[in-house]
């Protein structure tokens, strides 16, 4: 039986390998949109009471720029990639329909994503709520003009292609949201949506797979890597300047390649994890992904009990909410790891785009390698794959450099 247990395994991660390019459109939810309902927590009237902080007490003011140390630099030269990958690469330039950059010290800029794949098998509920909130919560909590927030989505389609979350247009309005900076400016992106992963060409990754978004052309137009998000945002960014990305798509953990990345001790506290890839050009980027690379994120109702929404948003929108937006990102990541977990452990079936096509390509794969034996293995492993493995999930937070979480505060 031991040894059955190996093979399958095996056969499973072999079955993941072989697949990859089925991963695009496999799997989702096949759901209707819902019109959007604003979540509970902009119906509270007053302040939520503080809640519990597993991290230390910041101090009565915080240090200077958040006692953040010199940048640190690049850890090694950048990995070339191959000749015909370098040719996918889109040009960087900025919109001609987007409002002009905001003018003054502490400029704002925000660029919102949300994809639902209307009328496809891998529709979604939550990200036309997700995009809606996120602007409220900017405009209203963080002090960013609407002039200045770009919105695109796909369940409205009034403005034009120009605001749909196609390939080229996400990656344009990129170009737009780094455009034209200067130092004391604070910059927000966030996507809603599909993530999945590539096998990567460069040898960079660690595991050997790229993260990716899922435009809403991605069938046609192809994902989005990790790696083009580093190169448009993460190297071109100049000091002086803060990010903040938020993402709510699977295997969203490490969406941006920053080099430091937190993880959990048996204690429950976070500490930083070193890995190998750049960081900026002087500047500051934080990302907060919904869940570790190799997990999945839940759009769901049970959060807010009136509307579907991406869950690592809905949390996020209610850290702020409710502990303001001078705490600090060990407090933030606390009180998003505690809501996460009140989901409980849920089955990440048809969670990712690519899980269903792993189990329905395993008897195939393990019949062409161990014959008609593994034909009815495969069969029986998929079968048990789609029953949905059940997870916990859980935010990470990455940076370019190892600031002291406990004590610096958000600068959004």
């Amino acid at each position: 039986m031991g040894k059955l247990s190996k093979l399958l395994a095996k056969a499973e991660q072999l079955a993941k390998t072989e697949l990859d390019k089925l991963m695009a459109d496999q799997g989702g939810k096949q759901q209707q949109q819902q019109a959007y309902q604003a979540p509970v927590v902009y119906q509270q009237g007053a302040a939520a009471p503080q809640g519990p902080r597993p991290f230390s007490t910041p101090p009565p003011s915080p240090p200077p720029y958040g006692g953040m140390a010199a940048p640190p630099q690049a850890h090694r030269p950048n990995t070339p990639l191959p000749a015909h990958y370098q040719q996918q690469q889109p040009q960087y330039t900025a919109p001609t329909t987007y409002s002009p950059s905001p003018t003054g010290p502490g400029r704002r800029k925000a660029l919102l994503i949300g994809c639902t794949y209307q009328g496809t098998r891998s529709q979604l509920r939550g990200p036309g709520n997700d995009v809606n909130c996120l602007r409220y919560l900017l405009t209203t909590k963080l002090g960013f003009p609407p002039s200045s927030i770009v919105v695109l989505r796909d369940d409205d389609v009034s403005k034009g292609r120009e605001f749909l979350p196609c390939r080229d247009v996400i990656m344009r309005a990129i170009g737009w949201l780094v455009s034209d900076l200067r130092q004391g400016d604070s910059l927000f992106f966030s996507f809603s949506g599909h993530g999945s992963q590539l096998r990567d060409p460069t040898g960079e990754e660690e595991d050997g797979f790229d993260e990716t978004i899922l435009p809403t052309d991605h069938k046609q137009a192809g994902q989005i890597r990790d790696t083009e998000l580093a190169r448009a945002i993460v190297h071109r960014l100049p000091a002086g300047v803060v990010v903040h990305a938020l993402f709510d798509s699977c295997h969203s953990g490490t969406m941006m390649d920053l080099p430091y990345e937190t993880k959990w001790d048996r204690s429950g506290q976070p500490y930083w994890r070193r890995n190998n890839m750049r960081g900026t050009s002087g500047g500051t980027v934080i990302q907060l992904g919904a869940c570790d690379d190799k997990a999945t994120a839940a759009d769901t109702a049970k959060l807010s009990a009136t509307a579907y929404t991406g869950a690592a948003t809905y949390t996020f929108i209610q850290a702020i909410e409710k502990y303001g937006p001078s705490q600090t990102y060990a407090s933030l990541l606390a009180h998003m790891t505690e809501a996460l977990a009140g989901l409980g452990k849920s089955s990440v079936q048809n969670a990712s785009a690519g899980s269903s096509a792993v189990a329905a390509g395993l008897p195939l794969v393990m019949g062409a390698v161990l014959g008609p034996l593994g034909l009815v293995a495969g069969a029986q492993l998929a079968a048990f794959s789609s029953m949905g493995r059940m997870t916990e999930q859980k935010p990470v937070l990455c940076c370019d450099k190892p600031i002291d979480i406990t004590r610096t505060r958000l600068m959004i």
